[in-house]
C-alpha cells in the first residue's frame, strides 16, 4: 500500500538538485589556529594515548570541549573561561554541530531543535567521576534552553525562572564540599522539562536519586557538611534571632571536619540567592520560617552531649541548654525528646495485649539515636523541599515533549568505601550501561541486522557488572544484603558478620571477598568495600521512638514531614533501601531509553582542583574506563545519521520530483527504492550513504546537514507561493483531515486489542509455557468477554457494584479455588471484572428458586502487591493482596488479566511452580504445586491439591502474523477431484476418461444429418450376431501413492484435530504452510495433525502386467450403413466444392485454437454434457505450528 505521509503546507517545484555536491562548509567564525582536533573520529592515529595526547592540548590552551560525533567530552578546567556569555550563547542558536566549536551550547541546541522538528523526546545523559564537571554542565543547559525557548506570555517567562530557581535551592540543600570538589552534587536529579508544541517550556518535574543523609552528621576533615548549614550559620542570625542560630564553630555538625569556609564560595551571597528562589518557587513566609526552624533545630541536636550515668551503663545528657533549644526549634517536649534519645521502647506480647518496656540506651547506642534523628529530619526535609519544586512547576497545559537532563555524582572509590559508595557506583553502572546499549552494542547491532558493511569492536559490557549487584536468582549482592538483615534484624553486628559470610560464598568472575570486605571489578576500576554497618543502613527503617516523639511536635511542616502512623505491632519487613534504590534506577532507565539520548561525558583533570594540571595517567584511567577509544571506532567506522525509510520518506519527499508534487508526498512505490530516489536526485556520491533492511545510513554529518538546508529552501521557496494556492490547499486539508480521521479509526479500532496482545507476551517475558489458542494469528485482548459494558452487562455491573464513572478494562468466566473439610479444594466457577480502579470477584448462588450474582471479594488495584503463574501452560494465576487474603483463580484469558494489571497498576508479576496462597485472616498458607504431566490428555487438571499440566508450546513462543489467504484455484475441465474434508463426507465421483477426438470430416459434418442417421439407426433393429468379446483392458502404469508413518502420538484436543498413535500409517489429503496437514486413517477418520509428528513412507509400485492381446477385426455389420452417414464419414465420395470448404474451415479452426493455446487436432465433442460440480469442502482455520517433541 502507499505510505499516507500527510499534507504539508504550501506547494510548488521540488528544489533541484546542484551540479556538483558541496558539503558544508565550515563556519568563518571558528577559531583559525585550531588545537589538535576537536572531533577525535578525525584522528590519524587511533589508540587512548593520542585520545588523551589531544585532549591535553586542547585543555592547556582552554579548549575544554571536544566532540566524537555527537558525543561531547568535557575537561573540567577549574575556573571561568568566559565562553557563556550571552553573544556566545546566541551565536550557537539554529547552528548544527559542525558549524560552530564544540560545546555543551551545541549539545543543548541540538536537542532542542531535534525536539521541535522531529518530536521527539530528549534526554542529555551528564557522566563522569565526582569533581568532572556535571553540575556545571546541567547548568549551562538550562541556561541555553531557557534563553532558546519561546516567551509568548508572562506564564512562560515564569515556567523559565522557575527552573532556573531550582539551581541554587537544590544545590544548597543538596551540594557539599569534598576533597574533589567544592561543589560536589550529593544527590542525583533527573529534570524535566516539558514544552508545548511551539517549543515553549509549559512546567518541569524533577526527581531525585541517593541524597547522602549520613554526610549531614559526619564529615571526614577538610570537608563540609550541606552548603545550607553554612549559610545558615553566617547570614541567618539576623532574620531569625529567636532561633539561636550563630556561627558553624558553634555547632558540632559544622565544625567537626574544621572546614567552614570553601574559597570561590560566598556563602552569604548564595544564601541571598537561595532565598530568592525560595520566593520564585512560591514557597511563603511561614514556610520559609519552618524551614529555617527546623535547620537549626537539626544543628542544637548536634550539640546534644551524653554522658554514663552513675551505673556506668547508661546514658545521661550532660548539655542541657543544647537539649532545651532543639526540642523548642522542634516545638516538642524536652522530656519526650530526651526519651525519644536515651531509651529503647520494647514492646512484648503479654496475653491479649502488648507490654511496653523502657530500656536505656548506652553512650554509644544515645549518640547513634541523636544522630539517626537528625538525619531523618534532613533527609523528609528535602524531600519535601522536591516536592514543593515540582508542585510550582507542573505543567498547566498539555505538554507533548520533553527534554530531560541527568546530573547524578559520579563514580566513587574512598579508602573506606560503604553501602552509600555501592549505591552510588551501581547507579553509574546502569548509567554506563545505557551508553553501551545505545552507543556501542546497539549501534554495531543495528548495523549486522540491517546488512550494512561493518568491521565489528570489541568491547566490554559492563552488563555483568551490573547483574552482580542486582540479580535475585542467582542472588545478588543487594538480596544477599537484605537476606542477612531479615534474618537478624534486632542486632546489626550479627547481620553484618552474616552478610560477610554470604558473601564469601558468592561466586562471580569479577566479584572477589575477604575478611570483612569485598571488591567489586567496576567498569571504572576495583573497588574495594567494608561490610561492617552496610546491614543497618540498608534497613533504613524509621525508628518507632523517634517517630512517637516527633508526632508529638506541634509544628505543622514537621507534621506533614510525616504522615505515617506509629504501629508497633506491624511486623512486615519494609522496603530495604537496596530496593529502592533498585526501583528507582530501573525507573530512570525506562525513563532514559525511551528518549532520543544526548551524551556529555566530563572528565577530571588533576584531584588538585587546579586549573593548569593535567594529569596524565589519571586521565589516561577515566579515558579508558568511559570507553572513549570503542565509541571513536565505531563512530569512525559507522554512520552518523540512521532512520527508518518511512521517516526519511516523510521528511525528505520534497527533495525529488518523483516522490514529491506541489509540497505533496505522491511517492506509492516500495519507501526503500523512494528513499534511494531522494538520495540519487539530491546528488548525493554514493560513498555517503547506504541502504539497509528497513533504515538509511548517512556516513557524515555534514551530508544530513545538506540535506536539511535543502529542505528548509524548498519551504522558502513555497512560502512565495502559499496566497495564490491558499483555496486549493484548505481543499487538500479537507480531504486529508478525513483521510487521517479514519485511518486513525481504523488504527485505534482494530490494532489496540493486538498491541495489547503483544504487550501480554512481553509481560511474560519468555518465562512460562504457552497454550496453542493464545498464539494464533487471530487471538486479540477484548478485555469485555461479558459484556459488562454493553447493554447486556447491566445486572453484572450492579452485582460488582460498579460506579457510573469507572471503565470496564476486562471481564470473564473464571474459577477460583474452594477449600473443603477434610477433603482436598476443588474448583468453583466465578466470573471476575476488572475496571481502572477494582478487581472483583462475582458468584452465582441459589436465592430461594432463583440465582442471583452477589460481590464474593473485592479489591482496590492499588492493593494487589505481585501476581505469580507456575511454568506450564495451566490457567492458574495467584493474586497478592495487600492487607487481605491472597486470590487463586483459573481463568483461560489469564495472561490477558496479568497485561492488564501490570499496565494499569505495574503490578509485578512472578514465575513460581509453587502457588503459596495466604491466608491472613487466618494465619495460614496453602501451598499449590504445579507439576509436568507429559500423559496428561488435556491441557491441565487440578485434583488432590496439584495442578498437573501437560507440555505447551514453548515460552519464547509469540504470536505468528496471519497467513496470507492463497487465492483458489480455477475449475478446469482436466482439474482432479479435490478431496473431502471430513469423514463424513461422500467422495466425488471423478471425471470419465475423455473419449478419443473427433476427426475434421465429422466434426464439421452437418448436424441435422447426424440426427437422421442416429434415428434411423435406432429405428432398425439390432444385430442378429452377439458382439465380440472385448479385449482385456490396457494396464495404466499410475504412480504409487505415498503414505506417512505418525513418529509420535498426538491427542487431539480441538475440533477437527485427528488423534493419532505412534506407529500408525496415514493418507495426507492436504497441506498447510502453517505445519498442520489433513490425515486420513484407514479406517476412513479425518483431521488435522502437526506436520513434524509424520514422515514420509514409499510404497513399492504394483509390477506392470503384459501388454493386452492385438484387437480382432470387427465383422461386418448385418444391415448397411445409411446413406447420409456413409456421406458423412466418407470424405473422398464428396464433391469438389465441399471439399475446399471444409478444408478452409478446417485451417480457421486451427488457427483459432493456436491463438488460443489449444493444441491443433484438439476439438471438444459437441453435445458434451459438463463436469458435475464438486461440493466444495469447509475452510479450516490455520493452525499454529507444532514443535518435534524431544
Amino acid at each position: 500500500m502507499p505510505i499516507q505521509l500527510g499534507k504539508r503546507q504550501g506547494g510548488g517545484e521540488v528544489a533541484k538538485p546542484q551540479a556538483a555536491w558541496k558539503k558544508a562548509a565550515w563556519n568563518s567564525d571558528r577559531k583559525p589556529n585550531q588545537v589538535g582536533v576537536d572531533d577525535m573520529t578525525l584522528l590519524s592515529t587511533l589508540s587512548n594515548e593520542s585520545i588523551n595526547d589531544n585532549l591535553s592540548k586542547r585543555f592547556h590552551k582552554g579548549e575544554i570541549y571536544t566532540y566524537i560525533g555527537h558525543v561531547l567530552i568535557s575537561v573540567n578546567p577549574f575556573k571561568d573561561l568566559g565562553i557563556y556569555t550571552d553573544s556566545i550563547l546566541q551565536s550557537y542558536v539554529g547552528r548544527n554541530l559542525i558549524e560552530m566549536p564544540p560545546h555543551v551550547f551545541a549539545i543543548a541546541e541540538s536537542a532542542y531543535y531535534r525536539m521541535k522538528s522531529y518530536g521527539d523526546n530528549q534526554c542529555i545523559i551528564i557522566s563522569g567521576e565526582s569533581g568532572a564537571g556535571k553540575t556545571e554542565a546541567a547548568k549551562k543547559i538550562m541556561q541555553y534552553v531557557a534563553a532558546v525557548s519561546g516567551n509568548s506570555n508572562q506564564s512562560i517567562q515564569h515556567v523559565k525562572d522557575m527552573v532556573l530557581a531550582t539551581n541554587p535551592l537544590l544545590e544548597s540543600f543538596g551540594n557539599a564540599k569534598t576533597l574533589r570538589n567544592n561543589n560536589s552534587s550529593r544527590f542525583g536529579k533527573y529534570l524535566e522539562i516539558f514544552f508545548n508544541d511551539h517549543g515553549e517550556p509549559v512546567g518541569a518535574n524533577i526527581t531525585n536519586y541517593l541524597l547522602e543523609k549520613s554526610r549531614v552528621v559526619n564529615q571526614v576533615e577538610n570537608e563540609r557538611g550541606f552548603h545550607i548549614f553554612y549559610q545558615l550559620c553566617k547570614a541567618a542570625g539576623t532574620m531569625y534571632p529567636d532561633f539561636g542560630i550563630a556561627g558553624p564553630e558553634s555547632f558540632y555538625y559544622t565544625s567537626q571536619a574544621r572546614c567552614m569556609d570553601v574559597d570561590g564560595i560566598d556563602d552569604v551571597q548564595e544564601y541571598a540567592e537561595v532565598i530568592e528562589a525560595m520566593r520564585v518557587i512560591g514557597l511563603s513566609a511561614d514556610e520559609q520560617s519552618d524551614i529555617h526552624r527546623l535547620l537549626a533545630g537539626i544543628l542544637w541536636l548536634g550539640n546534644v552531649t551524653f554522658a554514663e550515668a552513675e551505673n556506668g551503663e547508661d546514658a545521661v545528657v550532660t548539655h542541657r541548654d543544647a537539649l532545651a533549644s532543639a526540642a523548642y526549634l522542634l516545638s516538642m517536649d524536652e522530656a519526650t525528646l530526651e526519651r525519644a534519645i536515651t531509651q529503647r521502647v520494647i514492646v512484648t506480647p503479654r496475653g491479649n495485649g502488648m507490654e511496653r518496656f523502657d530500656s536505656p540506651l548506652n553512650v554509644a547506642q544515645a549518640l547513634g539515636v541523636r544522630d539517626a534523628l537528625a538525619k531523618l529530619l534532613y533527609h523528609r526535609l528535602f524531600d519535601w523541599i522536591v516536592v514543593r519544586v515540582n508542585q510550582a512547576m507542573r505543567p498547566a497545559v498539555k505538554a507533548t515533549r520533553s527534554i530531560g537532563v541527568l546530573d547524578i555524582y559520579g563514580f566513587e572509590i574512598f579508602e573506606n568505601n560503604s553501602f552509600e559508595q555501592l549505591c552510588i557506583n551501581y547507579v553509574n553502572e546502569k548509567l554506563q550501561q545505557i551508553f553501551i546499549e545505545l552507543t556501542l552494542k546497539a549501534e554495531q547491532e543495528d548495523y549486522i541486522a540491517e546488512g550494512i558493511q561493518w568491521t565489528p569492536i570489541k568491547f566490554f559490557n559492563n552488563k555483568v557488572v551490573c547483574e552482580l549487584i542486582e540479580e535475585r536468582r542467582p542472588p545478588g549482592i543487594f538480596a544477599i544484603m537484605n537476606d542477612a538483615g531479615a534474618r537478624v534484624h534486632a542486632d546489626p553486628e550479627k547481620a553484618d558478620q552474616n552478610l560477610a559470610s554470604d558473601l564469601g560464598r558468592l561466586s562471580h568472575p569479577r566479584f572477589r571477598a575477604h575478611m570483612g570486605t569485598f571488591t567489586i571489578e567496576h567498569y571504572a576500576g576495583d573497588v574495594t568495600y567494608q561490610a561492617a554497618g552496610m546491614s543497618e543502613k540498608n534497613r533504613d527503617q524509621v525508628n518507632k521512638d523517634l517517630l512517637e516523639a516527633i508526632k508529638s511536635s506541634d509544628m505543622a511542616l514537621l507534621q506533614s514531614l510525616f504522615p505515617e502512623d506509629v504501629d508497633r505491632e506491624n511486623r512486615q519487613r519494609p522496603p530495604t533501601a537496596s530496593d529502592k534504590i533498585k526501583l528507582s534506577a530501573a525507573d530512570l532507565v525506562t525513563t532514559l531509553m525511551g528518549c532520543h539520548p544526548n551524551y556529555i561525558r566530563c572528565l577530571k583533570p588533576n584531584a588538585n582542583k587546579s586549573a593548569k594540571e593535567y594529569n596524565d595517567a589519571m586521565c589516561m584511567h577515566q579515558v579508558k574506563y568511559l570507553g572513549l577509544l570503542e565509541n571513536v571506532k565505531v563512530r569512525r567506522a559507522g554512520f552518523a545519521s540512521r532512520q527508518k525509510y518511512e521517516r526519511f520518506l516523510e521528511r525528505f519527499y520534497l527533495l525529488s520530483s518523483k516522490t514529491c508534487f506541489a509540497g505533496e508526498c505522491t511517492w506509492t512505490g516500495n519507501t526503500r527504492d523512494g528513499c534511494r530516489i531522494i538520495l540519487e536526485a539530491t546528488g548525493i556520491p554514493r560513498d555517503q550513504w547506504q541502504l539497509g533492511q528497513t533504515k538509511v545510513f548517512i556516513k557524515s554529518p555534514e551530508t544530513l546537514f545538506k540535506l536539511e538546508a535543502m529542505r528548509d529552501r524548498y519551504w522558502h521557496m513555497m512560502a512565495l507561493r502559499i496566497q495564490r494556492a491558499w483555496r486549493k490547499y484548505q481543499e487538500r486539508r479537507a480531504a486529508a483531515a478525513r483521510t487521517i480521521q479514519q485511518a486513525w479509526r481504523d488504527y485505534k479500532g482494530l490494532n489496540v486489542y493486538v498491541r495489547m496482545r503483544d504487550y501480554g507476551h512481553e509481560v511474560l517475558k519468555a518465562r512460562k509455557e504457552r497454550r496453542a489458542f493464545s498464539l494464533i494469528s487471530m487471538r486479540r485482548y477484548l478485555g469485555d468477554y461479558l459484556d459488562v459494558a454493553g447493554r447486556g452487562g447491566a445486572f453484572l455491573r450492579t452485582a460488582a457494584d460498579l460506579s457510573s464513572d469507572e471503565l470496564i478494562i476486562f471481564s470473564a468466566r473464571a474459577q477460583t479455588v474452594v477449600f473443603r473439610l477434610l477433603r482436598s479444594a476443588k474448583l468453583s466457577p466465578r466470573m471476575v471484572v476488572m475496571t481502572d480502579k477494582t478487581l472483583t470477584l462475582v458468584v452465582t448462588k441459589l436465592d430461594g428458586k432463583q440465582t442471583v450474582q452477589r460481590i464474593e471479594k473485592k479489591v482496590q488495584l492499588r492493593d494487589i502487591t505481585a501476581a505469580t503463574l507456575t511454568a506450564f501452560q495451566d490457567d492458574f494465576l495467584l493474586l497478592h493482596v495487600a492487607g487481605d487474603d491472597d486470590w487463586l483463580i483459573t481463568c483461560p484469558f489469564k495472561t490477558e488479566l496479568v497485561a492488564y494489571l501490570v499496565y494499569q497498576n505495574k503490578t509485578p508479576v512472578k514465575i513460581a511452580n509453587e502457588l503459596i496462597m495466604t491466608n491472613k485472616k487466618e494465619k495460614k498458607a496453602h501451598t499449590f504445586k504445579a507439576v509436568l504431566d507429559p500423559s496428561l490428555k488435556v491441557a491441565w487438571e487440578f485434583k488432590k491439591d496439584k495442578i498437573h499440566a501437560a507440555p505447551g508450546q514453548p515460552a519464547s513462543s509469540v504470536t505468528k502474523p496471519p497467513c496470507r489467504k492463497k487465492p483458489r484455484a480455477s475449475t478446469a475441465t482436466k482439474a482432479k477431484a479435490k478431496k473431502p474434508v471430513a469423514a463424513t463426507r461422500q467422495t466425488a465421483k471423478p471425471a470419465a476418461n475423455p473419449r478419443p477426438a473427433a476427426t475434421a470430416s465429422s466434426s464439421y459434418a452437418a448436424p441435422v444429418a447426424v440426427t437422421a442417421a442416429a434415428a434411423a439407426a435406432a429405428a432398425s433393429p439390432p444385430p442378429t450376431r452377439a458382439r465380440p468379446t472385448p479385449p482385456p483392458t490396457a494396464h495404466r502404469s499410475t504412480p504409487a501413492k505415498p503414505m506417512f508413518k505418525v513418529l509420535f502420538p498426538f491427542a487431539g484436543q480441538d475440533a477437527g484435530e485427528l488423534s493419532v498413535s505412534a506407529g500408525d500409517l496415514v493418507d495426507v489429503l492436504r497441506r498447510e504452510e502453517n505445519g498442520w496437514w489433513l490425515a486420513k486413517t484407514n479406517a476412513g477418520d479425518e483431521g488435522w495433525v502437526p506436520s513434524n509428528y509424520l514422515e514420509e513412507v514409499p510404497v513399492e509400485a504394483a509390477p506392470v502386467p503384459p501388454p493386452a492381446p492385438p484387437r480382432p477385426a470387427p465383422a461386418p455389420r448385418a444391415s448397411p450403413q445409411p446413406a447420409a452417414v456413409s456421406a458423412a464419414l466418407d470424405r473422398d465420395n464428396l464433391p469438389e466444392w465441399k471439399k475446399q470448404l471444409l478444408a478452409r474451415m478446417e485451417a480457421q479452426k486451427q488457427k483459432q485454437a493456436s491463438a488460443n493455446g489449444t493444441p491443433a487436432g484438439t476439438v471438444s465433442r459437441p453435445g458434451t454434457s459438463p463436469r458435475p460440480a464438486v461440493t466444495p469442502r469447509p475452510s479450516v482455520a490455520p493452525r499454529p505450528p507444532v514443535p518435534r517433541r524431544n
